[in-house]
Formats: structure tokens, C-alpha cells, sequence
């Protein structure tokens, strides 16, 4: 009896455990001038902090597409990037939430570009993300294998 008491107090622990989920700073962004239109969430987990960069993820609200991405900080802005080498790139200010997305495809080191896209991203929140969307982000960044 006491052995079914001791398993059954485990399992409750590890699901309300599982439940609570994983702390995830996020920014909801909008089209620039129409704050009505939700282009993307973006955000990361803080408690992967790993030399200075943390894994995040990125929530395109055209297709529902979830994109792993990297989070860093460039002075007082937080930066994320993805795709093949790195090439994308959203840099949030701090403040007044103007961002800007660079497609740095083809740019040759040294060279500049301009902006593909502004955006205006708003209320960093702290929302509970559920642990299998963490495992995952973490296992396709390479940070994680099962």
C-alpha cells in the first residue's frame, strides 16, 4: 500500500510539475503602422542562457508556423536569429518597441543592407510555454537530444 501511495504521489508531482510549464519572455509584433494586425510572437527561454545566447522561438501569425530561433542581446537591444547561417535577423528596441527584420542572404561580409520589414513590438510579457514546445525548440537548435 504504501509502495501504490509513494507511485501515485510521484506521478501527481511530475505531471502539476509538467503542467506549470517553462518561463518564456515574449513580444507580440505588429505591423508597423496597424496595431490592430498581429504579424509575429517572438521570445525565448531565459533559463537556456548558454554564453550569452538563449533558444527561442518565432510564431508567424500568416501561416502558424513556429520557427526555432537564437536570442542574444546587441547592447541594449534583443536580437534573435535564424535560418540557414543565421541570415534573418529581428532586432528589438528597447522602449519604444520599433524592430526591424534583415535578410542578410547574399550580403557579402562587410557590406550592408537595409531593412526587409519594420515592425512595432510591444508588451514583453512572461507567459508559461508548455515543456514539449521547450524539449523541441531545444533538440532542433542542437542544444538538447533525447
Amino acid at each position: 500500500m504504501k509502495k501504490l501511495l509513494l507511485i501515485l504521489t510521484f506521478v501527481l508531482f511530475s505531471y502539476s510539475a509538467n503542467a506549470e510549464g517553462k518561463d518564456f519572455k515574449q513580444w507580440t509584433c505588429y505591423e508597423f503602422f496597424n496595431d490592430s494586425n498581429v504579424v509575429l510572437t517572438i521570445g525565448y527561454f531565459p533559463d537556456t542562457m548558454k554564453k550569452g545566447d538563449s533558444v527561442g522561438l518565432m510564431k508567424l501569425n500568416t501561416n502558424n508556423q513556429t520557427i526555432p530561433v537564437l536570442h542574444f542581446i546587441e547592447g541594449i537591444k534583443d536580437t534573435f536569429v535564424w535560418g540557414e547561417k543565421w541570415v534573418n535577423k529581428l532586432t528589438i528596441s528597447v522602449g519604444d518597441g520599433m524592430s526591424w527584420i534583415y535578410d542578410f542572404t547574399g550580403v557579402k561580409e562587410g557590406e550592408s543592407t537595409s531593412p526587409s520589414e519594420t515592425l512595432n513590438c510591444k508588451n514583453r510579457t512572461t507567459v508559461k510555454k508548455d515543456k514539449k514546445e521547450y524539449f523541441k525548440a531545444l533538440e532542433e537548435m542542437g542544444w538538447y537530444k533525447k
